[in-house]
């Protein structure tokens, strides 16, 4: 999986539909066309995660790192 470095949203206006086109670590170019705007939305808020990944096969995984060191209420 490649870290996202950079990606852009765009809409159009006429058509009703978004597109996405997301540059990865490597250079490597990813582009999603004629998205809905609730697939626009919930994409554009997972990119807004602190660690988001994209593997070869264009599944976008957004995560966190849970802290080890937190008692959980014990």
């Amino acid at each position: 999986m490649q870290t996202i470095k950079t990606y852009t949203i765009g809409w159009d206006v006429i058509n009703k539909v978004g597109y996405l086109t997301i540059l990865d670590e490597t250079g490597n170019e990813h582009v999603f066309s004629e998205l809905s705007l609730e697939e626009l939305t919930f994409l554009q808020s997972m990119l807004q995660s602190p660690s988001v990944l994209i593997d070869p096969q264009n599944w976008i995984v957004a995560g966190w790192q849970i802290n080890s060191s937190v008692n959980m209420g014990k």
